[in-house]
């Protein structure tokens, strides 16, 4: 064809089409505790190649007082969630952890190390109800949600190695939600952020917070597991 409309080769390397308006996407996260919680007002922001591009600007807000994240306007693209570290470190320390614990546990004998894998799936109530309401469910810990270390008292030693089990990603990359799970909700199980203090009392009478603490001390310091991670 000699019209140069029609031409897509070296000469007119384009051509120009009309097409209705680009679908557009919605996607919800609702933040919960092991208990089923929600975990409100805590500070976001949601990119994808969109927003790295500077076609249209970053997402940020809060969640709801019933944990929800809402993202309206979306192109069809992954969405990474970033949640500010320090509100959601410091409502985390206050939340109670499950009973029943879904993470695997320690090989006998005690030959492989304990690992950091995805819990196995029917321990949560959480998940249940989230599966039940036709909601993608995932179970995380701080590190895969929060934008960078939180500041913590006393501070956490600069050199030393992040806790792997609370800080999985060391390079705080967010939780991504591929292109095709878009326009659905997915419920986001968080782990609370606790650690053990063990503390021992000076005192000349027989204490039972002692008697616990020093055993679980020998058994830390004695494992086979923890002389192969360390």
């Amino acid at each position: 064809m000699s019209d140069r409309y029609h031409r897509t080769d070296t000469i007119c390397s384009k051509k120009n089409v009309q097409v209705g308006r680009q679908i557009l996407h919605w996607l919800e996260f609702q933040l919960l505790d092991e208990r089923g919680e929600p975990l409100p007002h805590q500070p976001y922001r949601a990119i994808n190649e969109a927003t790295r591009c500077q076609l249209i600007p970053e997402f940020s807000g809060q969640s709801d007082a019933q944990g929800v994240i809402r993202l309206e306007a979306l192109h069809p693209l992954a969405v990474t969630l970033l949640l500010v570290a320090n509100p959601l470190a410091e409502v985390l320390q206050t939340r109670r952890v499950r009973a029943l614990r879904a993470e695997r546990p320690v090989s006998t004998p005690l030959q492989i190390p304990y690992r950091y894998d995805p819990p196995p799936a029917g321990f949560s109530p959480v998940e249940k109800q989230a599966l039940d309401d036709g909601h993608g469910y995932h179970y995380l810990r701080i590190g895969q949600l929060c934008d960078r270390f939180p500041d913590l008292n006393p501070a956490w030693p600069e050199q030393t190695k992040l806790p792997a089990f609370h800080f999985p990603d060391p390079g705080f990359s967010g939780f991504t939600v591929d292109d095709e799970s878009l326009d659905r909700r997915h419920v986001l199980e968080i782990c609370p952020f606790r650690a053990w203090s063990l503390v021992l009392h000076h005192q000349s009478e027989y204490s039972m917070a002692n008697a616990y603490n020093l055993g679980l001390m020998a058994n830390l310091s004695y494992s086979v597991v923890t002389q192969n991670l360390f």
